[in-house]
């Protein structure tokens, strides 16, 4: 009955690409050592900084003129301004359009009533801010008012108090406070009067000792003015006050913004960028940081670096990289969607700060130095920042703090995530191809492997083809060739069963013959001696079938009997020495030597069987050996041992066995004798040889020896025990 073919639902493909799947556990663990490293570089980068911020302090310490001590520490607790430089020229001409692209930097003034010089209170809604920088050798300030009401100065009253002003109030590098007042009586360029205060109002001074331009622009909401000062005239102070009035038929209505929210007339700090402190900063700044260096109470006296440039860089170099292909293009949209980017343009709090507060600046002016992270407004930025006091004679005089963005740290941590990605596919996708292709192609052989066993059974059950893909070195090949063996073995089985018909015929037929022949002639006997003699040979014939029938039972009856022996551990030497004596007797024609090979000094050599199976193993070889072996020639009895087996070999002289029959010269009812006997030979003996060896966990084999020439049978044992 021929077995249908099952439908496989779990192919060998898909458990290949099953096994495929486990290479996904790369990326999580690469993603996961991306995470620890970029813990690490995190330490690392707080680590190099804080060595940085230590250096600088370093240069610094011995330094103390460059924190003009004397001139910043008198009043701590006024408003504070840092005049951050300028990289280009300003063009003096009351638009601001290189002030309004750093909005950030914007100043506020804040609303002052004055009520000494009018008894209403303003009702308008005057609104300032101004912004500061400095280029070269001039300081400049450039503010924004919205006045519903812009009042000029007139022609004919050249009063300085009745109309709106800019009022400048500064120190000089000797240490006297001027006052500069700007108003005028139509927009245009404007030249700052220094006055006086006095008895309630400005009064003009005969002469102005600074040369103060400006220049004044209406606009719709108010007014702008520009401002020049020469840095060489600046001294570490300034106030500023915008005056307002409005004015009509009654009594005009007076109202200043100054830069402190103070109702005093307290001047505002000011620091300008000193040429040699910012030198020497920028000869140890870094790339893609902020260096910051303050006094003791939090002022800003230098600043060098920008945070914003790494991240320039960082979209630069992304910029330029992507435009190499389509695929880098594509590739590079896919990692900004996936992973978080550095932001191109950082929002910093501190950008425009003239005083820096915090943990970390308040433990760097105890002493103490400190690495701190903060946040931005995105997300996906931080900001480190590392504090370090300044000592000068035991004491600290001041702080250096140096901030970097996580910008790298990102751009690295995702540099690495897109490599583990890249190659996690490209192993992913290689290794499903090679195991797609591998599983093909054994699943190719293996059906090839099958339809040639289907083929090789006819429905009969012959062997009608032999297996051809027995060629491959693996396991395939391997089964290919186990399956051409079976094929062999069955081969040969069916051979012997169709010829077990003709042996059992040829054997049977003879005393059949006999027994006939007697018969007939028993009917035709003429005397009582004539019909005896026929009696006898019928009675011979008889006997001969017995023999026959008894030898055919004795192999059925030797597996029933193995089945029930029980094991015992005995020394082999002693059997086979008993066995030898006895043949000697009962073949005292025929030579039979024992050769023993065994060892003298290891001891007995232990079996675990029956004796007397052993001795009927030994019984069949040596009458074997003695049927097959050449006239006056011995028959040796070999025994020998490793330390694993025991071997017993029985050899003949006499004809070589056939190079086919080596394989089924064990099987049952197989014979190779060429001369007739009178005793019926069904070749069982050696077939009961092989039943007791399977039994005692042996092998049997036999071969030829050229000299001398004959035939040796080898059968072995498993040790038991060495004593």
């Amino acid at each position: 009955m021929k077995v249908p073919h099952s439908h496989h639902s779990f192919s060998i493909g898909k458990k290949f690409f099953l096994a495929s799947l486990s290479l996904l556990l790369i990326p999580f663990f690469g993603y996961q050592h991306v995470q620890e490293m970029s813990e690490h570089l995190r330490a690392n980068q707080e680590q190099a900084l804080l060595t940085r911020a230590k250096m600088v302090a370093a240069t610094l310490h011995e330094r103390p003129e460059l924190f003009n001590i004397s001139a910043l520490s008198a009043q701590p607790d006024t408003n504070h301004l840092y005049v951050r430089s300028r990289s280009s020229p300003i063009i003096l001409d009351g638009y601001g359009d290189e002030w309004r692209h750093h909005p950030e930097r914007r100043h506020t003034l804040f609303t002052h009533i004055n009520e000494t010089q009018s008894k209403n209170t303003a009702k308008n809604n005057l609104q300032a801010g101004f912004w500061i920088g400095s280029y070269q050798d001039n300081l400049y300030l450039y503010f924004e008012v919205k006045d519903n009401q812009v009042v000029y100065r007139s022609y004919e009253d050249q009063s300085l108090n009745k109309s709106d002003a800019l009022t400048l109030i500064l120190d000089r590098p000797d240490g006297k406070t001027e006052t500069y007042r700007i108003t005028t009586a139509a927009p245009g360029r404007v030249q700052a009067r220094q006055v006086q205060w006095s008895e309630g109002q400005f009064r003009e001074l005969e002469h102005n000792t600074l040369n103060i331009n400006s220049v004044w622009h209406e606009t719709a909401t108010g007014y702008n003015i520009e401002v020049e000062i020469p840095v060489a005239a600046m001294g570490r102070r300034l106030g500023i006050i915008i005056s307002d009035i409005d004015q009509d038929s009654n009594s005009p209505s007076y109202a200043t913004l100054d830069e402190a929210n103070t109702k005093s007339a307290t001047l505002s700090s000011i620091v300008i960028p000193s040429p040699e402190l910012e030198s020497l900063l920028r000869r140890l700044d870094a790339p893609s940081s902020r260096t910051w260096v303050i006094d003791r109470q939090r002022r800003v006296v230098a600043l060098t670096g920008r945070l914003d440039a790494s991240s320039s860089e960082v979209f630069h170099e992304q910029d330029y990289t992507s435009n190499q292909s389509l695929f880098s293009d594509v590739k590079t949209i896919f990692y900004k969607l996936l992973l978080p980017q550095p932001t191109q343009y950082l929002k910093d709090d501190l950008s425009t700060v003239s005083k820096l507060e915090g943990q970390k600046i308040t433990s760097a002016l105890q002493g103490v130095a400190l690495t701190q992270w903060r946040n931005t407004q995105d997300k996906n930025t931080n900001i480190l920042m590392a504090s370090h006091p300044v000592w000068n004679q035991g004491k600290v005089i001041g702080a250096v703090a140096i901030e970097e963005t996580s910008h790298r740290t990102v751009l690295l941590q995702n540099r690495a995530i897109e490599i583990v990605i890249n190659l996690s596919l490209l192993a992913f996708i290689t290794a499903s191809i090679v195991l797609l292709l591998i599983a093909m192609r054994l699943s190719y052989r293996i059906k090839k492997l099958r339809n040639e066993a289907e083929q090789a059974i006819g429905p009969d059950g012959q062997i009608h083809n032999t297996l051809t893909y027995t060629n491959a070195s693996d396991e395939i090949g391997d089964l290919a060739l186990c399956f051409t063996d079976v094929l062999n073995r069955l081969n040969q089985y069916n051979q012997y069963l169709e010829g077990m018909s003709s042996k059992l015929s040829h054997e049977l037929r003879t005393p059949i013959a006999i027994i006939r022949s007697s018969l007939d002639n028993f009917d035709q006997a003429e005397n009582a001696n004539e019909a005896s003699l026929y009696v006898a040979r019928a009675r011979e014939g008889i006997e001969r079938l017995s023999t026959i029938l008894t030898r055919m039972s004795e192999a059925t009856r030797l597996e029933q009997t193995l089945q029930q022996e029980e094991y015992s551990i005995f020394e082999l030497l002693p059997i086979i020495k008993s066995c030898v004596s006895g043949y000697q007797l009962a073949y005292p024609g025929t030579s039979i030597i024992l050769s023993n090979l065994l060892s003298q000094t290891a001891g007995p050599v232990n079996i675990k069987g029956t004796p007397d199976l052993i001795a009927q193993l030994l019984d069949k070889l040596v009458n074997n050996a003695i049927d097959f072996s050449i006239t006056d020639t011995p028959i040796t009895i070999e025994l020998s041992h490793t330390a694993n087996e025991i071997k017993l070999g029985v050899f003949n002289q006499g004809r070589h066995l056939p190079d086919n029959m080596k394989d089924s010269l064990f099987n049952s009812m197989v014979s190779i004798r060429h001369q007739r006997s009178k005793d019926p030979h069904l070749g069982l003996g050696l077939y009961v040889v092989r039943l007791i060896t399977q039994h005692h966990r042996g092998r049997v084999f036999a071969y030829n020896v050229e000299q001398p020439k004959g035939v040796r049978f080898c059968v072995t044992f498993p040790v038991s025990r060495i004593v």
